[in-house]
């Protein structure tokens, strides 16, 4: 019997700034986290270079150019689909926002807006008020 390839994906997010605030989407796509507050972001596919296809996701879901990526912190999460290795990146991005089809909402969130929000879950939670208390952009 032929056994089936186990798939471990890569998921980058973008933790993308303006001043003290940053950029969440209000997701719309799946039933676990529909109208939950998510980042920009995506997996990686195998054969791509990570930071150019993180700038395809934000591309994709905001229509913002990634001018500056750095790792802000990484992690190992269990999601419906399976085990992912997740990369946080802050982020500098530059346009005008337009949303696509997998998100109905956009919100420059401040650390007191985040109390209010319903994200993923209380780890993500975490990493957002983590980013938020250093609202440092990358140069």
């Amino acid at each position: 019997m032929k056994q089936k390839p186990k798939r471990f994906y890569v998921t980058q997010y973008a933790a993308i700034f303006n001043r003290n605030k940053m950029l969440m989407l209000r997701n719309v796509i799946g039933s676990k986290y529909m109208n939950c507050w998510v980042f920009p972001g995506g997996h990686i596919d195998e054969d791509k270079n990570p930071i150019a296809a993180l700038a395809r996701e934000v591309k994709e879901e905001t229509n913002l150019n990634l001018k500056g990526a750095i790792i802000f912190k990484s992690d190992i999460k269990k999601y419906p689909t399976g085990w992912r290795y997740v990369v946080y990146y802050k982020c500098r991005a530059t346009g005008k926002i337009k949303l696509d089809y997998e998100n109905d909402a956009y919100r420059w969130a401040s650390l007191s807006d985040v109390g209010r929000m319903k994200l993923r879950d209380k780890k993500e939670k975490r990493i957002v008020l983590e980013l938020l208390k250093r609202k440092k952009e990358p140069r």
